[in-house]
């Protein structure tokens, strides 16, 4: 089978329990990305201090309080998304170069949490000093993450347990973090996984959830048992896949022609848990 093109997208997967990565207490998404450099003119993204502007440093984002429920204000100029998760996490990267970045940040995680105060800890309420479910209780938390490589087959996952996300290149895990706030379940009741985005070239192969969040043993089993001796997937596999019945919405396009669409995945049982940390969180 043929490899998804990341360029005719965003593309969207679609099944009855995508939703369990935000409504599971942990679970886990892992895909097959093959990206392409894009020969383009060297940018140069503005930086500073305050929504959507990275530090001059060393090109980290701060973490946004939303205005508006979609968080308009704290879009990062220059990234475009890999896969986004339920309309709260996404892997995004820097698909051209960008003078302003100097290799710093070309990829990271972006989460959006909720809590019910806002940055300096005040209870949200209303006028009438009720509490207040409104879109300013809603933040974009992002975490740098190394440059995916480019012009080769890597396996990214991304696992989530609780408040702690784990995400790895291959075998390898490459940060481990946990969120200032919970992840976002009002306002992000987006049923898909949307994966690619017409900036982008590449390809995307073998996506699949897991019910739980997964272990370096759980990747490291899955990781080769799909790759030939090189490190690029084995396309031919048959896996196994989610019951269930894919979205009719017009407005999306149902990957029909992924090598596997999203596939229900159980892992081992897991291992005594560990709180990680690595150079990257």
């Amino acid at each position: 089978m043929t490899p998804y093109l990341l360029t005719n997208s965003p593309g969207v997967l679609s099944e009855v329990d995508i939703n369990s990565f935000l409504q599971d207490s942990s679970s886990a998404f892992q895909a097959f990305f093959y990206i392409l450099p894009l020969q383009r003119t060297t940018t140069a993204t503005p930086c500073g201090s305050g929504d959507g502007l990275a530090s001059c440093e060393d090109g980290r984002y701060d973490t946004c309080n939303c205005k508006d429920v979609k968080c308009t204000n704290c879009v990062h100029s220059g990234y475009l998304p890999l896969f986004t998760i339920n309309a709260a996490c996404t892997v995004e990267i820097i698909p051209s170069p960008d003078a302003s970045r100097q290799g710093k940040a070309m990829s990271q995680l972006v989460l959006k949490t909720e809590a019910p105060q806002d940055m300096s800890g005040n209870a949200i309420t209303d006028e009438s000093g009720n509490n207040a479910s409104t879109s300013k209780g809603f933040y974009i938390e992002t975490v740098a993450l190394p440059q995916i490589p480019i012009q080769q087959w890597v396996m990214v996952t991304v696992s989530r347990t609780g408040r702690r996300f784990e995400v790895y290149y291959n075998t390898e895990l490459v940060v481990s973090k946990t969120t200032l706030y919970n992840i976002a379940k009002r306002g992000s009741r987006d049923p898909q996984i949307k994966v690619g985005n017409p900036g982008l070239t590449g390809y995307i192969a073998y996506t699949t959830k897991y019910p739980r969040g997964v272990t370096l043993f759980d990747v490291q089993s899955q990781y080769k048992s799909r790759v030939d001796t090189t490190g690029a997937p084995i396309l031919g596999q048959n896996l196994p896949q989610i019951g269930g019945t894919p979205s009719k919405d017009a407005s999306y396009t149902i990957l029909s022609n992924l090598p596997t669409l999203i596939t229900q995945s159980t892992p081992p049982p897991a291992a005594p848990l560990f709180e990680w940390e690595t150079p990257y969180a």
